[in-house]
């Protein structure tokens, strides 16, 4: 008997377009729903300028304008009696958040985390991160931490962090980070106050402005 026959197994081609961020919108999330990797997207010559202007490929802006490459059609030769299985690599993403109240970490606490509905459970580190693996498409991630004498729970909209130059993006950090601020996505008094807060904490000049070394050790403190 001859061997099984071989068929070519063909992921069709796709245009290239682009898309405009939505609140919300990450390269990681693009990159799953286009089926590319996200730095294929990233380092795309077509995304050349706005990786000038963001530091952060999943931290981007609403109204950002993304190019989204062209696929190339694909084809697999396969043996027709066997089931065959194709995975992209660069999947999951991870979500990677300091865990913090007043400037100082929560450091080495368990916690519950629920994202999407799915339950887990882990520990900061030494210096108050959580990591956890996370679909691409992950919209919420609720974080329990279960304190000695509290719980405190956590809310995160994935792929909702505004760039840290724009004021949004630095009230978010803030309250992450254990500030009581709002995100009004505007320079106010409440927002002002923490900064000023957190500028103190930090040996900074406590102005109550986002200047280059407030937004410096605000991505350090926070983290991705």
């Amino acid at each position: 008997m001859s061997n099984p026959a071989c068929r070519p197994a063909t992921q069709p081609a796709r245009e290239a377009f682009t898309h405009t961020i939505d609140q919300g919108d990450c390269i990681s999330k693009l990159a799953e729903k286009h089926g590319h990797f996200p730095d294929t997207i990233w380092q795309d010559d077509g995304n050349a300028d706005l990786r000038r202007e963001r530091d952060d490929m999943n931290i981007l802006l609403p109204g950002d304008e993304i190019h989204i490459p062209a696929i190339r059609a694909e084809q697999h030769d396969g043996d027709t009696e066997k089931r065959h299985r194709f995975r992209r690599k660069g999947v999951p993403a991870k979500l990677k958040v300091r865990m913090m109240a007043l400037g100082e970490p929560h450091a080495d606490v368990p916690y519950q985390i629920k994202i999407d509905g799915t339950l887990g459970e882990g520990q900061t580190d030494g210096d108050g991160y959580l990591e956890e693996w996370i679909a691409p498409t992950a919209q919420v991630a609720e974080v329990t931490l279960q304190l000695p004498e509290r719980e405190e729970r956590y809310v995160f909209q994935l792929g909702h962090q505004d760039p840290i130059d724009q004021p949004s993006g630095v009230q978010q950090r803030l309250r992450n980070l254990g500030f009581e601020v709002e995100v009004t996505e505007r320079l106010d008094d409440q927002t002002r106050d923490a900064l000023t807060l957190f500028q103190q904490m930090n040996d900074l000049d406590p102005t109550g402005e986002i200047d280059d070394a407030t937004k410096s050790k605000l991505d350090e403190l926070h983290g991705t």
